[in-house]
């Protein structure tokens, strides 16, 4: 049988994205936020930890802090930031996603999966992992 090629994927304009769904509340996650905060870009973001969500404010304002040292960029919006304790709801109406779940390979698969199930077709996920190798699953 042979290989039948796929449609090419489309993907929005990064000066195009509004909203940004970030999956996983942890300091990474935080970093993630408050950088494309600095963007004008609003950002939901999940974490299925109480502890974590709670946090989540107090560490976006570390980096905002560290942010505004070098100098923030016109139309940089901290009151963008909203907290989410699902995915479903913080991916709703995302352009893009950022996943920054803990780097355990099995809990990330099922996250994709999940993703996959919520998201529109064309809607891009970033990863960001740093003790994953990319190797074909």
């Amino acid at each position: 049988m042979p290989d039948t090629p796929m449609a090419p994927m489309t993907f929005p304009e990064p000066e195009t994205i509004n909203r940004v769904a970030i999956i996983g509340g942890g300091l990474i996650g935080a970093g993630w936020a408050a950088c494309f905060l600095t963007q004008g870009i609003a950002v939901a973001i999940a974490d299925p930890s109480p502890k974590a969500r709670d946090a989540l404010p107090d560490q976006v304002d570390s980096a905002w802090a560290a942010i505004q040292q070098l100098g923030l960029p016109r139309g940089a919006r901290r009151d963008q930031l909203t907290v989410h304790e699902t995915t479903e709801t913080a991916v709703d109406g995302a352009e893009f996603v950022q996943e920054c779940a803990p780097d355990r390979q099995a809990l990330k698969i099922d996250l994709f999966k999940a993703l996959d199930a919520v998201l529109p077709a064309g809607v891009p996920i970033g990863s960001s992992t740093s003790a994953l190798l990319m190797t074909p699953v």
